[in-house]
C-alpha cells in the first residue's frame, strides 16, 4: 500500500509538473523513482540466501511435559536483513515458535521455545513462514519453508497402583513382579561365558572342570498375562434416541473421562510390563484395534504409539466386544476392562468370563459433575455381584477400590 501511494504521488507530481511546465518538482518526481526502485530490489533480496534450521530435544513426550525447540536463521548473503518476520504454523497447541529478527551479514540468530504439551496426540512442528521487506515498508516479500518435525505426545502417567492386578490360576508359577531380565532361582543349564554376561552368574566349578569360563542360565518363573480392553465406544444413534445425560455427550466432561480412560490404559500397560507380564490391548470401537500380547520392550511402544492417536470412532457395545474376543482370555490371563460407560449390557458376558475362572476387573471412570450417576452406580453393584473386582476412579482422584472380590471357587 505504501509503494502504490508514493507511485500515485509520483505520478500526480509528474502530471503537474507538464501541465504548468514546473522544473522544480523533476528532482523530487526522481527522487520517488529512485527510492521505488530501491525498495523493490531490496525487497526481492531480502528474502535470498536464507538457511533456517529447527531441532527438537525430544520427539516422544507424555502428556504434561514440556519439549523445547531451537530454531536457527542464518544469511548467507553480504547484505543485511534489517528484518525478517518468522511465523510458525505448528499443529501443537501453545507452541509458538516465530519472532521477528534482525540479521547482519552473514549473521546468525537462534533461539529456543519450550512448550508443555497438554494434549496427547501427533503433531507437526512446521512448516516456517518467513517474510521481510525494505527499510521503507513499501514492499514486503513472502516465502515458505517446508521444515517440518513429528512430535507424538503420549498419554500421562497416573497412579494405578491401586487397581488389583488380575492373578492367574497358573501351575507351578505365580504372577512375577520381578524385572524378568534378573535371574530366577531355577538354574536350567550352562554355557560358555559372552561379553556382558553378569559376574554373579558364573558356574566356578564348570569353569574350573572344562577350563574355560562358563555362566548359568536360569528359567525364568511362568507370569500370568494381561488384557486390557479400552472402551472407546461412540453412543448407539441408531437405535435410541440421543441421550444428552450419556457421558460421551456431556461435553468437556465427558471427554475429561475419556481421556482419563486412555491414560490409565496406558499407566496399566506400563505397570503390568515393568512386572514382567505379557500384555495384550484391545481397543474397542466399530474398528477394533488389537495388540497380541507381548512383554518386550517394543510392546510398550506399541500400547504407546497406539494410545497416542487413539480415537472414539463408531458403536460395538461391550458385550459384543468381550463374547468376540473371549478365545483369548483363559484361566491363563486376566482381564481388565476401562470404561467411562455407564451401560450394563456386558455384566453377562463378565460373568461367563468369571465362571471359567477367567479372572476379571473392571475400571470405572466418573466424574462427580455426571448426570447419570445412578447408573453408573447400577453397573458397579451389577460386576460387584457376579465376583469382578471393580474399581471406580475420578480424573484428579485418588483410586477408590469398591470391591476386591475373586473369581470363585469351581465346584
Amino acid at each position: 500500500m505504501g509503494a502504490l501511494k508514493l507511485g500515485l504521488i509520483a505520478s500526480v507530481l509528474f502530471a503537474i509538473a507538464i501541465v504548468n511546465d514546473w522544473s522544480t518538482p523533476d528532482r523530487l518526481i526522481i527522487t520517488l523513482i529512485a527510492v521505488l526502485v530501491i525498495a523493490w530490489i531490496w525487497t526481492r533480496l531480502s528474502l535470498q540466501r536464507l538457511a533456517l534450521t529447527r531441532s527438537l530435544t525430544l520427539d516422544r513426550v507424555r502428556a504434561g511435559e514440556w519439549v523445547t525447540e531451537e530454531l536457527s536463521l542464518g544469511n548467507l548473503a553480504l547484505l543485511p536483513k534489517l528484518w525478517v518476520e518468522v511465523r510458525d504454523l505448528s499443529s501443537l497447541p501453545g507452541h509458538h515458535a516465530g519472532r521477528v529478527v534482525h540479521l547482519g551479514s552473514r549473521g546468525t540468530s537462534t533461539w529456543s521455545t519450550t512448550t508443555r504439551c497438554e494434549r496427547r496426540g501427533r503433531y507437526r512442528l512446521g512448516p516456517i513462514a518467513i517474510s521481510s521487506g525494505d527499510a521503507f515498508g513499501l514492499f514486503e516479500s513472502r516465502k515458505m519453508i517446508p521444515a517440518t518435525h513429528e512430535l507424538i505426545v503420549y498419554p500421562p502417567k497416573v497412579d494405578v497402583w491401586d487397581i488389583p492386578m488380575p492373578m492367574a490360576n497358573m501351575s507351578g508359577g505365580r504372577a512375577s513382579h520381578v524385572n524378568p531380565s534378573l535371574a530366577a532361582h531355577q538354574i536350567s543349564g550352562i554355557r560358555e561365558y559372552s561379553t556382558g554376561d553378569p559376574l554373579n552368574r558364573i558356574s566356578w566349578n564348570a569353569t574350573a572342570r572344562l577350563g574355560r569360563m562358563m555362566v548359568k542360565e536360569f528359567d525364568p518363573e511362568p507370569t500370568s498375562g494381561i488384557w486390557i480392553m479400552l472402551d472407546l465406544n461412540e453412543p448407539d444413534g441408531s437405535d435410541h434416541e440421543p441421550n444428552p445425560a450419556s457421558p460421551r455427550s456431556a461435553g468437556p466432561s465427558g471427554d475429561e473421562a475419556l481421556e482419563y480412560a486412555i491414560a490409565v490404559a496406558g499407566s496399566v500397560a506400563e505397570r503390568c510390563l515393568a512386572d514382567g507380564r505379557k500384555v495384550g490391548m484391545i481397543v474397542n470401537r466399530s474398528m477394533p484395534i488389537r495388540l497380541d500380547a507381548d512383554n518386550s520392550q517394543r510392546q510398550w511402544f506399541r500400547v504407546f504409539e497406539t494410545l497416542a492417536v487413539a480415537s472414539s470412532f463408531g458403536h460395538r457395545s461391550l458385550f459384543e466386544a468381550i463374547q468376540a474376543e473371549s478365545r483369548r482370555f483363559s484361566r491363563n490371563s486376566g482381564l481388565i476392562v476401562i470404561t467411562s460407560g455407564a451401560s450394563r449390557d456386558w455384566v453377562m458376558a463378565a460373568q461367563s468370563l468369571v465362571q471359567r475362572q477367567v479372572p476379571v476387573t473392571a475400571v470405572l471412570v466418573t466424574d462427580q459433575h455426571r448426570p447419570d450417576a445412578e447408573e453408573m452406580q447400577a453397573l458397579l453393584e451389577a460386576l460387584a455381584s457376579v465376583h469382578a473386582s471393580v474399581v471406580r476412579l475420578s480424573p484428579g482422584e485418588r483410586l477408590a477400590v469398591i470391591d476386591r472380590s475373586h473369581s470363585p471357587a469351581s465346584t
